[in-house]
């Protein structure tokens, strides 16, 4: 998941392409002119037009622009959270749930709140991305809360072989690969 610190607080939410286009050059401490010459304009006369809305970039900008901002791209066009984040989410409920049943124990509860802290921190995440005012500590405390599960599951199974591999998995990042040309 590609991270979205935000380095200026902003309670302003990003409705549009050009809004959080702003918002996301701003969180990358990046001035116009600095972005530009990063993805390779002579100047940031275009950057300023979809700043404003009078342009749209091309797709292949987009992508220059998800990467010299490390943005998600699918948050910068449409303001929600990725397909790939949601269903990275799921495989983790998905491995947890298997993990459960193998080793023969009513984990639900547990489950549940694995759940609850992974929805609470996507929730969180989400409001980062609109630029509003997020307590870091919290993000950290739920961002944990979901590891400590994880963990807790992994030593109930650590002498099976592939709970090493599961857990890679579940901590892995989910990776969104650009689209071939």
């Amino acid at each position: 998941m590609k991270n979205q610190n935000i380095q200026q607080k902003n309670p302003h939410k990003a409705n549009n392409f050009a809004e959080r286009f702003v918002l996301a050059r701003k969180q990358s401490g990046l001035t116009g002119p600095q972005l530009a010459k990063k993805i390779g304009l002579s100047d940031a006369t275009q950057i300023y037009r979809y700043e404003s809305g009078k342009a749209s970039p091309p797709l292949e900008m987009l992508a220059k622009f998800g990467e010299a901002l490390n943005v998600d791209l699918h948050w910068l066009i449409t303001g929600l959270p990725s397909p790939a984040e949601k269903k990275f989410r799921e495989a983790q409920l998905d491995v947890l749930s298997r993990l459960a049943r193998f080793i023969g124990m009513n984990l639900g509860d547990f489950i549940h709140e694995f759940k609850q802290a992974s929805d609470a921190l996507e929730g969180l995440l989400e409001q980062k991305r609109r630029g509003e005012d997020v307590d870091e500590d919290d993000i950290k405390f739920f961002e944990e809360e979901k590891a400590r599960s994880i963990r807790y599951i992994a030593e109930l199974q650590k002498d099976q072989p592939w709970v090493k591999d599961a857990l890679e998995k579940l901590t892995m990042e989910p990776e969104i690969k650009p689209a071939k040309k």
